[in-house]
């Protein structure tokens, strides 16, 4: 939970949270849960996935966590 830097866009109606650097595994596995989701809507055109969605509410979810608690740190 060691997080250093944290940037969240918003563009258009999604949340993107990217956490920019990180140590421990926690930073690089949502980086890659959230390149997958990017992948797989790019590939699968289908809006209504309820895979996709739950994917997705569950890393801005994790990624709200993380922003708070680095904010906290400050």
């Amino acid at each position: 939970m060691f997080v250093s830097a944290v940037t969240i866009l918003l563009s258009k109606q999604w949340y993107m949270c990217k956490i920019t650097s990180s140590m421990g595994p926690s930073g690089k596995n949502l980086d890659y849960f959230w390149n997958l989701l990017k992948f797989l809507r790019k590939h699968d055109a289908e809006e209504s996935d309820p895979y996709l969605i739950n994917l997705e509410a569950i890393i801005i979810s994790i990624c709200k966590e993380k922003c708070i608690e680095y904010l906290q740190l400050e």
